[in-house]
C-alpha cells in the first residue's frame, strides 16, 4: 500500500463518517496503513479488502467485547468499518497522551486480560508465521539474520517440531511482530 492510497481511502471514509480529514497524516504504511486524523481524535486503520487474516469487523467486535469485560482497550470510534473502493477502513479513538506502560501496569492489564473467560465465539488462532516466506524477502538488511532464523522456525513449527512452543519460537514471533509493525 502506498501512502497516497492510505490517505485517500481515509479521507473518503472520514467524509462518509462526517469527520474532519483536512489534517490527515500517515503514521505507518506497509501491508496495511495507519493514518491519524488529529482534528477528529481518530486513528484510522486501512486494510486491502482482499487481505488474508485481517478482519476489521471482527477486530471491532473483539475490542467491544473486551471493553464490556473491563479490559482496557482502545475503543472503536465507529461501530462498523467503512468500505472505500478496494479498502476497508476502521476508525479508532486516538490516545494522544498515550505512552508505553511500565511493567507493573502491563502485568495488571495482562492479569485482567487472562482472567476473562473465553468468548462463546472463539477467537481466531494466532498464526504468526502466516505468509512469512513472502514477507521476509522485504526485510531491511539489518533484520535479515532474524528473518532467516524466523523462516526456519516457521518451517519447523508448521511441521510440529521442537520450536513449536519453545522460547526461541516466541522470541521469533515477537521479532516478527515488531518487524511487521515497523513496515
Amino acid at each position: 500500500m502506498r501512502e497516497e492510497e492510505a490517505i485517500d481511502a481515509v479521507k473518503l471514509a472520514a467524509i462518509g463518517a462526517g469527520l474532519p480529514a483536512h489534517d490527515a497524516s500517515v503514521v505507518r504504511v506497509g501491508e496495511n496503513g495507519v493514518v491519524l486524523l488529529p482534528s477528529a481524535g481518530v486513528l484510522a486503520r486501512v486494510v486491502p479488502r482482499a487481505a488474508k487474516g485481517s478482519d476489521p469487523r471482527r477486530e471491532i467486535d473483539i475490542a467491544a467485547w473486551f471493553a464490556s469485560r473491563q479490559v482496557p482497550v482502545v475503543h472503536p470510534a465507529r461501530p462498523e468499518p467503512l468500505i472505500v473502493g478496494q479498502y476497508v477502513v476502521s476508525l479508532w479513538e486516538y490516545l494522544a497522551d498515550s505512552r508505553p506502560a511500565d511493567l507493573v501496569t502491563l502485568a495488571k492489564c495482562l492479569r485482567r486480560l487472562h482472567a476473562v473467560a473465553i468468548p462463546e465465539k472463539s477467537l481466531p488462532i494466532l498464526s504468526p508465521f502466516d505468509r512469512f516466506e513472502e514477507r521476509y524477502g522485504r526485510a531491511p538488511a539489518s533484520m535479515l539474520a532474524t528473518a532467516l532464523f524466523c523462516a526456519n522456525s516457521a518451517i519447523i513449527s508448521r511441521a510440529g517440531g521442537p520450536l513449536r512452543n519453545s522460547r526461541s519460537a516466541r522470541q521469533c514471533c515477537t521479532a516478527t511482530r515488531i518487524w511487521r509493525i515497523s513496515w
